[in-house]
């Protein structure tokens, strides 16, 4: 009787171990054939642009009815690297495709195990852990680099996990948690605080400039059936807003806002809500590097599961219920519009200043242009039209 054993050294070697998945390449390793084991334990090598270390692959039987191959390592190089082997593995199918748009710069250590049944690929397990060590993370190109990110994100039993990942986001700190969450898709949720300046990196409006302080929000990054949606909310307790009534308030007072933004591969949805004010949906077309506000619908004192009528072609389409409005504090504000196209409005007003009158129980439909605007208004105190022309126009 014998034993039978093939012993050899590797360099320089390619390992395709199984489809649909990244290759290794630049190996150097002991190859082991024992009986009918079979097992590789490599000293270096590289997957993609990672350099890998420590990696055994091995197939404890190779004569078993349902063989499985495993392999564990460690790995070491750029998050960007780590990113594009998620997007060439099966682990995109396995998180729905989270991390498409991410894009990443800094570096990380990864540990791997993958468990690779031979004649069952898609009973594949994978489990491991990703330490990310400084750098910054974009979760999307509409959105400002998340940076400074520390932290661990694990994938056991092929799911997703983040735990207390911490890094700097919109003017202060943040600290991210969630993971995947079958059937449901995928989660992972952002708390943290921002300020008015850091507002800025997601969207510069002139009306930021009567904003001051700063305030606690959450956001959420979900996919569903290879569909993204990012929300945000918060409370606005900490910002002091100086407009006129409706949306004015002090710094301790609260004011529920929330933002959904539905990507798509050149255009996008942005639904905005301010408490029991106003909710709008805005609709933008990228042209060249930027997204452009091409249809607008808001809808001004909204009740529960009412939604913003937004007009077919472009344009902003204005209409709801007011308590009070002052349009001469308002007018300058106004101005400018916010968009492609005219805008038509369709309001009811309890109380409406207007050229130093007050007007009760006002009705006004109207549309802007270019020049200026025309209202038809009917009131207890007048009916009629009013038209506003700019000067030199």
């Amino acid at each position: 009787k014998g034993q039978f054993q093939i012993a050899a050294q590797v360099t320089d070697g390619v390992l395709d171990y199984a489809e649909g998945w990244p290759r290794i390449e630049n190996i150097r390793a002991d190859l082991l054939f024992e009986r009918d084991r079979m097992e590789i334990t490599g000293r270096s090598g590289r997957i993609l642009g990672a350099s890998i270390a420590n990696v055994r692959v091995a197939i404890p039987s190779l004569s078993a009815s349902h063989p499985v191959l495993t392999v564990n390592g460690s790995a070491e190089g750029p998050t960007e690297e780590f990113l594009a082997y998620v997007r060439r593995s099966p682990v995109r199918g396995m998180i729905d495709g989270l991390t498409d748009p991410f894009r990443a710069d800094g570096r990380g250590r990864l540990q791997l195990r993958l468990d690779l049944p031979l004649d069952d690929l898609a009973r594949t397990r994978v489990a491991g852990e990703y330490r990310l060590a400084g750098g910054s993370v974009t979760v999307d190109p509409r959105l400002p680099p998340i940076a400074r990110v520390q932290g661990r994100v694990n994938f056991p039993e092929s799911t997703l996990t983040v735990n207390d990942v911490r890094g700097e986001f919109i003017g202060g700190p943040v600290t991210i948690s969630g993971g995947s969450q079958p059937p449901a898709g995928v989660a992972v949720v952002a708390r943290g605080e921002t300020t008015v300046q850091g507002i800025r990196a997601l969207v510069d409006h002139p009306w930021l400039e009567r904003l001051q302080g700063g305030a606690p929000y959450s956001a959420t990054v979900s996919v569903k059936g290879g569909q993204p949606q990012v929300s945000f909310e918060s409370s606005l307790r900490g910002v002091a807003i100086n407009l006129p009534p409706p949306l004015g308030k002090a710094a301790a007072d609260t004011l529920p806002l929330r933002v959904d933004l539905h990507p798509a591969a050149d255009r996008d949805r942005i639904a905005l809500g301010v408490g029991t004010i106003v909710a709008t949906e805005f609709h933008r077309v990228r042209r060249g590097d930027a997204m452009v506000v091409q249809r607008t619908g808001v809808l001004l004192g909204p009740v529960p599961g009412e939604s913003p009528r937004v007009p077919e072609r472009a344009g902003t389409n204005i209409q709801g219920t007011l308590r009070a409005f002052d349009l001469e504090r308002w007018r300058p504000l106004l101005a400018g519009g916010g968009g492609d196209g005219e805008a038509s409005f369709d309001l009811r007003v309890g109380t409406l200043d207007l050229f130093g009158k007050r007007l009760n129980e006002a009705k006004i439909r109207g549309a802007t242009e270019n020049t200026g605007w025309n209202l038809n208004i009917a009131a207890q105190e007048l009916q009629g039209d009013v038209s506003y022309r700019a000067e030199g126009r």
